[in-house]
Parts: structure tokens; sequence; C-alpha cells
């Protein structure tokens, strides 16, 4: 809301965007709502169409979903390495490169996955 407010406080906020004193110049800004929404006005439609409308305990819901899923990921990710580097013969030094190697493999996955994404 610092967002908001840091407008408000220049004049450029909702309430001046919309308010009838002439001229207007410079950037306006505001946090959309349910009324930026609602409104019949180019705004209501641009946000109808194109705005992805979430209430805050949605947002929350949705970070706290990526949250657990990166704890959960996090956690397989231990219990791989500890099972791996429990294996017979695995020295330490085998198990730096067998890890250096693996994060290696992920880094070239992950560049083809976004090259793939691109085409």
């Amino acid at each position: 809301m610092a967002f908001e407010r840091a407008y408000e406080l220049d004049h450029h906020g909702k309430k001046d965007w919309f308010a009838n004193c002439g001229q207007k110049s410079g950037l306006y800004a505001w946090v959309a709502r349910a009324d930026d929404y609602k409104m019949n006005s180019i705004y209501g439609e641009y946000l109808r169409k194109m705005g992805d409308v979430k209430t805050i305990s949605e947002l929350m819901e949705e970070e706290a979903r990526r949250q657990d899923k990166l704890v959960s990921n996090l956690n397989n990710i231990i219990q791989r390495y500890r099972k791996f580097s429990q294996l017979p013969g695995i020295t330490s030094r085998r198990f730096l490169l067998i890890t250096k190697s693996s994060k290696r493999n992920w880094s070239l996955r992950k560049m083809s996955l976004s090259y793939g994404k691109l085409n």
C-alpha cells in the first residue's frame, strides 16, 4: 500500500485522476479494486479483459502452496543426497563430483526447457 500512498501524497492518486480539475500531467497510479473492476468505463473494461483479480486470501493461499511445494522439493533433494551419500564406496570426493555433475545437468535441463519455451 506504500505504492498507492506515495502517489496520493504527490496528488497523483485515483481521487486526483477522477477530479475535474483541468489538465493533468505526469503518471497517476493506484491499486485496482472491485469498484475499478466493475466500473463502466475503459478502465473497468480493460481490467475485466486483462486483469487477474484475486483476493488477498487467494494470494496468501497461492503463496502458501508455492512455499509448501518448495519445501517439499528441497526435502526430496536432501533425502536423495543423504541416501546417495550412504552408499558403500562413495567417498566425500566422489560425492562432491557427482553433486557438481548433477547441478550442471540440472542447469542444462533448465536451459533446454527455457529454449523450448522460446520456440
